[in-house]
């Protein structure tokens, strides 16, 4: 019996692996594909979400015409910084989650200066293909955001072992 849920534990803890290995490559190629963009396409893309944004402030504001192209290059800045603190965000998250499940010391920390590192390597990236610019301060803000994903894992986790420690006890009980 013992055997067979240790048998069955250590199976999904492997499948757990393989998914969050496979979630880690996926994001990893989303944040290079993004960087490897030019900068016109890279533009078109947070206009996207950044025009019904900036025509929606514009027309609750009472914006004048003339004034709306700066509204929307204000608002796609803030589309773009958003989308790198989310984006290094979920990179936090699976590296800590990677971490943990192989109950490595101080995965809060690797998980970190991981993402941190790959977050240099991105603004490298971004120097050397054509139009684009690397800048420090987008490698600080993605590492803020991979900081802030691995907390929200790792108190996620937190939270699921105690709900788990709390349903164990209280089987144990009745």
């Amino acid at each position: 019996m013992i055997s067979q849920r240790g048998d069955r534990l250590l199976m999904e803890r492997r499948w757990a692996r393989v998914c969050l290995w496979c979630l880690l490559l996926v994001i990893m190629a989303l944040i290079f594909g993004f960087s490897s963009e030019d900068g016109e396409t890279s533009m078109a893309t947070s206009e996207v979400i950044a025009r019904p944004i900036a025509e929606t402030i514009a027309q609750r504001r009472k914006v004048p015409k003339s004034q709306f192209k700066r509204l929307l290059n204000d608002v796609q800045w803030y589309v773009r910084k958003t989308a790198h603190f989310l984006e290094y965000a979920a990179l936090g998250v699976v590296l800590y989650l990677l971490h943990a499940s192989y109950h490595r010391k101080q995965p809060m920390v690797w998980s970190v200066v991981l993402s941190a590192v790959y977050a240099g390597t991105d603004e490298i990236h971004q120097l050397l293909s054509g139009e684009r610019t690397g800048m420090w301060e987008d490698v600080l803000l993605d590492t803020c955001g991979a900081f802030a994903g691995v907390m929200a894992a790792f108190l996620l986790l937190k939270l699921c072992r105690y709900i788990a420690e709390k349903r164990k006890t209280k089987t144990q009980f009745t």
